[in-house]
């Protein structure tokens, strides 16, 4: 039998993030009617609370709160006046209250078809083709070696499956972009996390086992390391992603094929979809300039 991802930790210590996140937006010219959706507060189902959330814009408009059908809450703001650049300032602060041990369950792989296990209605969703998982044939081989390597349980299939994303494509940045889909990865053999993401539900999408995109932050191991001596504060300029698959005898299972580790008390999440499309931090519209630039800058401290 396939030996299992491993757990960030044994068990969730009660780690408490402060989350701050700085998102620069330059335009060339004057823009206006600036509208978007923000889907970067951390959610609270059970595994993580969000205790605190505040988001700021320059400038300044007024933010309202909603929810997206997969259940992800997200700021609509709208900027209406002439500006030359929209600076987002986002403070959070989320408290890991639960970390599952990873594990095979015993729940066999479909026969041939999505139906012959038992799949909720929100949980089918997940099993067809979306914007960066479009059909492509190459992907077909992957399922099979990953099938072979498997211990013919779907846990077992999706952990094999990730392994294999993991030891066949390079973490490279620079060579994929926020747009891509499976399709470049499958080409430059190379890609990051959002890429490894979207093979990983193509490979499990393909075999009948739901899966979806799960957009957060990854906290380094040593903020909540009590041994740890050095500096507290940890800078990225990037989120991270990994994937959920479906167990009927679990519900969502977290699988990260990027790290190679079941998401725990590091992984802290934000939103879910079918692929980034569903889960992208920004999403907007303005009337104005052609041309724009992004900075970000995340800083996470544990308290």
């Amino acid at each position: 039998m396939p030996a299992t991802y491993s757990s960030d930790s044994p068990s969730c210590r009660g780690v408490t993030y402060s989350i701050v996140h700085q998102i620069s937006f330059s335009y060339n010219g004057a823009v206006l009617k600036n509208r978007n959706q923000v889907r970067l507060r951390p959610s609270s189902d059970g595994r993580q609370n969000c205790e605190s959330f505040e988001l700021r814009t320059d400038p300044a408009g007024e933010a309202r709160e909603e929810e997206d059908q997969f259940g992800n809450r997200f700021h609509f703001f709208e900027i209406k006046g002439s500006h030359r650049a929209l600076n987002l300032h986002i403070r959070s602060v989320v408290s890991m209250v639960e970390s599952r041990a990873a594990g095979t369950m015993d729940v066999p792989l479909p026969v041939s078809a999505p139906d012959e296990i038992s799949i909720p209605r929100e949980a089918a969703g997940y099993l067809g083709l979306s914007p960066h998982v479009p059909y492509v044939p190459d992907v077909e081989e992957l399922v099979l070696v990953a099938e072979k390597q498997s211990d013919g349980t779907a846990a077992g299939f999706a952990e094999a499956a990730a392994r294999l994303v993991r030891s066949r494509f390079r973490y490279r940045s620079g060579v994929t972009h926020v747009g891509s889909s499976i399709v470049d990865l499958l080409k430059t053999k190379a890609g990051v996390c959002q890429d490894f993401a979207h093979l990983l539900i193509a490979i499990c999408r393909w075999r009948g086992v739901p899966a979806r995109y799960v957009s957060g932050y990854l906290a380094p191991g040593y903020l909540s390391d009590p041994s740890y001596k050095g500096d507290r504060l940890f800078r990225t300029a990037a989120g991270h992603a990994w994937v959920e698959f479906f167990s009927p005898s679990a519900g969502w299972v977290g699988i990260d094929p990027t790290l190679g580790v079941a998401p725990a008390e590091r992984h802290i999440r934000i939103a879910y979809g079918r692929d980034y499309n569903d889960a992208a931090p920004v999403t907007g519209v303005y009337q104005g300039s052609e041309e724009s630039s992004v900075q970000s800058t995340i800083e996470i401290s544990a308290l």
